[in-house]
């Protein structure tokens, strides 16, 4: 499954508000040194130095800092990315084995470099435009080598720590949030398990496979062979994974009365094999799942979600009934009556962030012919 853009961004925010509250204590810290260098630069303004040649210098030494600093700042990061993989890689997806995929390329390097200098340039200009203005009667007669600080200086300062306290607010607030998010995202129950959970996608397109005989064919064999793996304890097969929202189908109760729209309303819709709840450890409440004998010469049948259930059967018994999935969708997606034979638990696929949302489980053996014509056109994944 994708992982979600958003996480890492918000990482990336606040990597870049650590990166600017260094950035504001560099500045700072070049401002008090040019202040205590007033009388050192006053000298050279005085034996000819020009203002733009005390900016080159201060600024030439403001990147010489910051270029030391990013060579310092890459070695210092490969250690702690090596010694965090080290003690604890966890369930970080695409890192290879013992984080063996995480390293620094030549794009780490380019950004690294392009960072130190963008930002040597850009928070030691001001200290040394600042600078390079002395007072030449009142630097050169002072007695000892430290420097008051002007009101210019005074202002500048003021911003710069101003400018830092309201970052690290920022990013104290930001990070307690995500620690608290963080920890209910994972006292949520998505209501399916990902541990010791493989999962693969395979597109089934070609004209091999617009007939829903081959699918299911090719779903039975895979799964016998699985089986025979050592340490495979079972084995499914779905159009969608959960979390990937899967599509959603209308649907009407055979025998309810209609109101102003011809079906009884929508839900989200899977088709899945035999086995499917038993690998995520989905838990059936009521009825049976699905077997190998569900085909398409067998009745049909749909399973339902609990969330399903609790909306449109919240006095009544949903085994009892039958549904037909696809009404007003079109005549591709016409589908005979199926009866509900089981009701299981719900699974967050809007998002563990979200309430869970009524679902239809109908087998992959029994999807119509004209279904599998749309899937193997799109490419859809199995």
């Amino acid at each position: 499954m994708a992982i979600p853009a958003t996480p890492l961004l918000v990482l990336l925010g606040a990597v870049g508000f650590v990166l600017l509250i260094a950035c504001a204590n560099v500045a700072n810290l070049l401002l008090a040194r040019a202040s205590v260098r007033k009388r050192e630069l006053a000298t050279r303004a005085a034996l000819g130095a020009g203002r733009a040649q005390l900016i080159r210098q201060l600024l030439t030494e403001s990147l010489a800092l910051s270029f030391v600093g990013g060579l310092l700042g890459l070695a210092v990061g490969f250690a702690g990315v090596r010694l965090l993989l080290s003690i604890s890689p966890g369930d970080i997806p695409r890192i290879g084995e013992n984080g063996s995929a995480v390293g620094l390329d030549y794009r780490v390097l380019l950004f690294t470099l392009g960072v130190s200098l963008l930002t040597g340039i850009l928070f030691g200009l001001a200290p040394a435009i600042s600078a390079s203005r002395p007072n030449l009667t009142a630097s050169l007669n002072e007695h000892s080598s430290r420097s008051g600080m002007g009101l210019r200086h005074g202002k500048m300062r003021s911003v710069l720590v101003i400018s830092e306290i309201a970052l690290a607010l920022v990013l104290v607030i930001g990070a307690a949030l995500l620690i608290r998010t963080f920890l209910k995202l994972e006292d949520v129950n998505p209501g399916f398990t990902t541990h010791n959970v493989l999962t693969a996608a395979m597109s089934l397109s070609g004209s091999r496979f617009q007939k829903t005989g081959s699918v299911a064919q090719i779903v039975r064999d895979g799964k016998r062979a699985s089986h025979g793996s050592p340490g495979v304890l079972d084995v499914g097969a779905s159009n969608c994974l959960p979390l990937d929202r899967g599509f959603g189908m209308t649907f009407d109760v055979l025998g309810r009365p209609k109101g102003a729209t011809p079906f009884t309303g929508g839900a989200g819709f899977y088709s899945i094999s035999w086995g499917y709840f038993s690998a995520f450890e989905i838990p059936l409440l009521r009825g049976r799942a699905f077997t190998e004998h569900d085909d398409g010469s067998a009745p049909g049948v749909v399973i339902i979600n609990q969330a399903m259930a609790r909306q449109y059967w919240p006095n009544a018994d949903p085994l009892r009934d039958r549904i037909q999935i696809g009404v007003g969708a079109g005549p591709a997606f016409a589908e005979v009556a199926r009866q509900v034979v089981g009701v299981v638990g719900d699974t967050r696929d809007e998002g563990v962030d979200r309430d869970p949302t009524p679902m239809m489980y109908i087998p992959i053996a029994q999807v119509p012919d004209t279904e599998t014509v749309l899937n193997s056109q799109v490419a859809q994944p199995y």
